[in-house]
């Protein structure tokens, strides 16, 4: 699972570089949409990580130029100024950022270094309406997706199905926990 794995070492590398200054460093399924937002503002000042996506490089098999999406999510409180300046006792987004980049540029994993790629301010009315600042920085990852080639093909990881079955009925005097059935099933292998 290298993108989950991938996710989980910039989630360690932001709780490093934030400690408690954050109220949550999460991972998200997509990129920070309007209703993940309505989800999630309560727990501003927030970071979230996302895999993006990415592209394949043309001249090699299988080897995808993964991005990660870095979301930093500073609240107002009334106070355009704070979400992105913070106060006292409270981390704007651009500390967020500030901090955070530096930490996972360069980042080691087992497939290789994150490189930063961009940063977007995602001001719009609407999260300024929620009271919110976001920002986003994405980083990439080349990842060969062939980890798995020395491995069997998944198929033949199932060459039999076994199942043992607990069937109770008011007719028959057994036990619920006395298995009175068993299945097994050959899966027939084709060369």
């Amino acid at each position: 699972m290298i993108i989950g794995a991938v996710e989980d070492t910039i989630i360690a590398a932001c709780k490093t570089a934030l400690g408690r200054s954050v109220r949550a460093v999460e991972s998200l399924p997509s990129g920070l949409t309007i209703g993940e937002l309505e989800q999630r503002m309560r727990a501003a000042p927030a970071v979230y990580v996302s895999f993006l996506g990415g592209a394949f490089k043309e001249e090699a098999e299988a080897v995808l130029d993964a991005r990660f999406g870095v979301f930093f999510l500073g609240q107002t409180g009334g106070d355009e100024r704070v979400a992105r300046l913070g106060a006292p006792g409270q981390i704007g987004a651009y500390e967020m950022f500030e901090r955070a980049i530096p930490a996972i540029q360069g980042l080691k994993t087992p497939w290789g270094c994150l490189w930063a790629r961009d940063m977007n301010n995602l001001f719009s009315e609407e999260i300024d309406r929620r009271g919110l600042a976001l920002y986003s920085a994405s980083f990439a990852l080349p990842v060969t997706l062939n980890t798995y080639a020395d491995q069997p093909p998944f198929e033949t990881a199932f060459l039999q199905y076994r199942d043992d079955l607990d069937i109770v009925s008011d007719p028959l005097p057994v036990p619920s926990d006395q298995t009175i059935a068993q299945d097994s099933v050959q899966i027939p292998q084709s060369s």
